[in-house]
């Protein structure tokens, strides 16, 4: 087990995480040195992420109704309204300085740093990462999908990983018989084997390291060409 990174990824998680984060971090400015002023900008930062996010996605949304009404006025002769852009809150324009999520590791590094951190307390603030599996390198196996290239290809989609490169195999029999196709260090990969006739194609992947091959084959996945 290992611990995963404390921040959520998605905005909004954000923002709950932060507002968690500002309002009992005055609670351990004592305990770990912190300046009166860190609980202060952080509260201040989750207010302004509060209003912003909503915001971001509001306006988000105003912009594709503003293309369906185009597209509508330009082929449709159905009545159409004009959207509303969204309304900016009075007072937003007061922000606070740029790199809020820098500030907040400056601060989190500095309470794991003392000597007195327990994970009680980190639980409490939100800081502590959640608990992780971590799978062996020996259960690894690429997820690749397939969609059509240019005159009959076939691109590989794939996705990298912790790993110096992927290696492609293809059989034309249903899996019966596998052969080397090629490797990639980058995705996607295009398979150009020549289109003579129609037929089935099937792939399997499977990363590769200095060592040489690492994992297992993935999940076999098939098209027709031609």
């Amino acid at each position: 087990m290992t611990k995963g990174f404390y921040l959520p990824k998605a905005d909004a998680e954000r923002v709950t995480w932060l507002k968690n984060f500002a309002t009992r971090l005055p609670n351990y400015s004592t305990k770990y040195g912190l300046a009166p002023s860190d609980a202060s900008n952080m509260q201040a930062a989750a207010d302004f992420l509060a209003a912003l996010i909503p915001l971001h996605q509001a306006f988000g949304d105003y912009r594709k109704s503003l293309i369906e009404y185009k597209e509508g006025m330009m082929e449709s002769t159905e009545p159409r309204t004009l959207p509303q852009p969204p309304v900016i809150p009075p007072g937003f324009s007061t922000a606070p300085a740029a790199g809020i999520f820098g500030r907040v590791a400056e601060i989190v590094n500095k309470i794991k740093a003392a000597g007195t951190y327990t994970t009680q307390d980190g639980q409490d603030l939100g800081i502590e990462g959640p608990e992780q599996t971590v799978a062996s390198a020996g259960d690894t196996k690429p997820a690749i999908s397939l969609r059509p290239g240019g005159e009959g290809q076939v691109e590989i989609v794939w996705k990298k990983a912790a790993f110096a490169a992927i290696e492609f195999e293809l059989s034309l029999d249903g899996g019966a018989t596998w052969t080397f196709l090629g490797m990639d260090t980058s995705p996607n990969y295009t398979d150009s084997t020549p289109v003579t006739a129609a037929q089935k194609r099937s792939y399997r992947a499977i990363y590769r390291d200095g060592n040489g091959r690492v994992g297992q084959w993935n999940d076999v996945a098939s098209t027709t060409v031609g």
